[in-house]
């Protein structure tokens, strides 16, 4: 770029530059994104709250154990004792 050209380029940013006003501008992208994710969630009226189930559910415990049991059959069937690794 010679320097004739690079003055012509800085006189049109100068000519074109304004303040910039982030409200002039709309972000498309994330509204977009922000409508897509309510319309995922659903919307829980107080008579659904009551009904929800505990964080900590039976179901837990109860996978839990038959996960244990599960694992202490199979190692009584092969008559072998749990060794550590690492």
């Amino acid at each position: 770029m010679t320097d004739r050209e690079l003055l012509l380029a800085e006189q049109l940013v100068e000519i074109y530059a304004t303040a910039w006003d982030p409200d002039r501008y709309a972000d498309d992208y994330r509204e977009g994104l922000l409508r897509i994710i309510a319309e995922k969630i659903p919307v829980a009226s107080s008579e659904t709250k009551d009904r929800e189930e505990p964080a900590t559910t039976p179901r837990v415990e109860e996978l839990m154990a038959a996960l244990k049991r599960s694992i202490e059959d199979a190692k009584a069937s092969r008559g072998t004792a749990t060794r550590r690794v690492g």
